[in-house]
């Protein structure tokens, strides 16, 4: 995100993943839900966002090329369009199908350093 330009918002990752879903169903998870909220993106960004990065605003790429459902949420657009948008992705995110409560993970964007030292880190794994 950093690359693009997209560095003032945080992201909530969701999905079977959370559920421990490889045990209860025996299964892998078929995908991760993303939702990023971000904001104070000028007119050029948004533009090579969109012509580098289709995805970004594309839920149905971003699921054929990387198995994400990815929802971008500019909160700079409109404050009520920004408070039904976070009530949807909430009610929607923090239960399962059956309704049993479970987390969302947040990220906040703009972390360079930190993924460096991630990145060192996996890397020294030798896996």
């Amino acid at each position: 995100m950093d690359s693009i330009g997209i560095v003032n918002g945080f992201q909530w990752i969701d999905g079977s993943f959370l559920e421990n879903i490889e045990v209860l169903e025996n299964r892998d998870p078929n995908d991760l839900d993303i939702v990023t909220f971000h904001g104070f993106l000028d007119t050029h960004i948004l533009h090579n966002i969109t012509t580098s990065f289709p995805e970004f605003s594309s839920s149905i790429q971003s699921k054929t090329n990387f198995l994400l459902d990815h929802y971008p949420v500019d909160f700079t657009y409109h404050p009520i369009v920004t408070v039904e948008a976070t009530r949807y992705w909430l009610q929607l995110f923090s239960h399962n199908r059956k309704g049993v409560w479970k987390g969302i993970v947040q990220l906040p964007l703009n972390t360079s350093s930190e993924n460096e030292l991630a990145l060192d880190f996996l890397n020294g794994l030798g896996i």
